[in-house]
């Protein structure tokens, strides 16, 4: 549910809004960005899942990088579904695009899709219940597989496990290799193969993520740094912001849009 993006923006092209549901697990998000020239991004999700709908403002062009090759996705509106554990890379080019998006924790059905995929949608706007959020993924019409990668080393995979079920630990990474069985070196280049990112970034962003619904529903930004496994306070903010575009003092229901 990453934000952070190599692309240049249009200054005062952004806007971006976040809400929470009555479920407490389940975080809603509207954007609206203007990029004025091509780049990629890089969004991940831990352990929740994810719902996006995009509305193309002036039919740019989004395509996902799968196994280093772009699959355009081209439509009026289409959505991506993202089991958790999802990394799926973007390549924009330059354009005025509006996004919403669902990020939960809540219980998925045995019935979703295992990987991310993208698809073609009639309605508007986003289902506001889970039902009826997990009917029209259900109702999904020739799904494309939007993975970044399909064929992993165990090295990176191994990695990538240990990260998400220990990311709020204080452990060093070459410690986190140690109990995975394999060279430091080894994993570092595997995964930074696999997932475009090295294991520090996906930890940062995993952090990152785990504090935007304690930002939103009021805790301080002290605390929820803290929960989300930050021991600098000042290093928190700077990847908030890195991750995010914005500060976490600005991460409140409704901000900026």
């Amino acid at each position: 549910m990453g934000l952070q993006s190599l692309i240049e923006q249009q200054p005062g092209g952004a806007a971006v809004a976040w809400g929470i549901w009555n479920d407490g697990m389940t975080l809603s998000l509207k954007r609206q960005i203007a990029i004025a020239s091509p780049g990629t991004q890089i969004d991940v999700f831990g352990e929740g899942w994810g719902l996006t709908l995009g509305h193309p403002l002036e039919k740019p062009i989004v395509s996902a990088i799968v196994q280093a090759r772009p699959v355009s996705l081209v439509g009026e509106k289409i959505a991506c579904f993202f089991p958790p554990g999802s990394i799926v890379e973007w390549s924009l080019q330059p354009g005025s695009y509006h996004f919403e998006g669902l990020f939960s924790k809540a219980v998925l059905p045995k019935d979703m899709p295992t990987t991310p995929v993208a698809f073609r949608v009639e309605c508007e706007t986003l289902p506001q219940d889970l039902d009826a959020v997990f009917q029209l993924i259900r109702k999904a019409n020739d799904p494309i597989v939007i993975m970044k990668e399909d064929v992993v080393s165990a090295a990176a995979r191994r990695m990538k496990r240990m990260i998400e079920v220990t990311y709020l630990e204080s452990n060093s990474i070459s410690s986190l290799t140690d109990r995975i069985g394999f060279n430091h070196a080894t994993v570092i280049r595997a995964f930074s193969k696999a997932y475009g990112m090295t294991p520090v970034r996906y930890r940062s962003k995993l952090r990152v993520y785990s504090s935007l619904k304690d930002i939103i529903q009021g805790l301080p930004v002290k605390e929820a740094a803290k929960k989300s496994g930050y021991r600098d306070l000042s290093q928190f903010h700077r990847q908030f912001k890195k991750e995010m575009s914005h500060a976490p003092s600005e991460t409140t229901q409704g901000a900026n849009f």
